[in-house]
């Protein structure tokens, strides 16, 4: 049995750049060549060198594209990083993305945001979907809320990156299964740490 920790790249080991990269006009070249001056986020990048230390299988799970896997390993080796795994999208994964940015459009960056990020989970999905019945995700961290319920759902636990911070991204009463959104987790402002969801708050 595998004990696997995923990790997220982009806004999670390396901090985005300060650019809204959601738009329609998305454009992977220009976004790739952006991240690798990226600088590594150090918390995040502890917990992979500490997990692969004890035996933890290591997945990169990115929304990028398989076409810059190179790009992508050789920024990890830049700084000691070697997953076991590399988990990124296919063009079939991309184009269906490409198919649901056409039908908004001309809408909102708001809009254009909600479809990637409803791909990226989709991702995650499929990932859960294809490990063996005998492997057990223990760990998984990102900067999208979106994709840690997916890794909620079968019970690992969760971190979520915010910056620079990673903070434990769960929910006591709930574990964040069933009705959650996006929008489920409240934060206690006096100190960034996410407090119990909204829906168990409403209970």
């Amino acid at each position: 049995m595998k004990k696997i920790a995923i990790f997220d790249f982009d806004g999670t080991l390396f901090q985005m750049p300060k650019q809204d990269w959601k738009g329609t006009d998305f454009c992977w070249d220009t976004f790739m060549r952006s991240m690798m001056d990226a600088p590594l986020i150090e918390s995040v990048a502890k917990q992979w060198v500490k997990l692969k230390q004890e035996g933890f299988y290591i997945i990169l799970c990115s929304a990028r594209p398989m076409a810059y896997m190179n790009m992508t390993h050789t920024k990890l080796r830049q700084f000691g990083l070697e997953p076991d795994e590399f988990a990124l999208r296919t063009e079939d994964d991309l184009r269906a993305e490409r198919i649901d940015q056409d039908k908004v459009s001309g809408a909102s960056s708001e809009a254009a945001r909600a479809v990637s990020h409803h791909h990226h989970s989709l991702h995650r999905k499929r990932l859960i979907n294809r490990l063996s019945e005998n492997d057990q995700i223990w760990y998984a961290f990102d900067d999208q809320k979106d994709n840690l319920y997916e890794f909620l759902k079968v019970g690992a636990e969760c971190y979520f990156v915010d910056g620079v911070r990673c903070l434990p991204f769960d929910c006591e009463r709930c574990g964040g299964v069933g009705e959650h959104t996006a929008d489920t987790f409240s934060m206690n402002a006096a100190n960034n740490e996410y407090v119990e969801c909204k829906l168990c708050q409403a209970d």
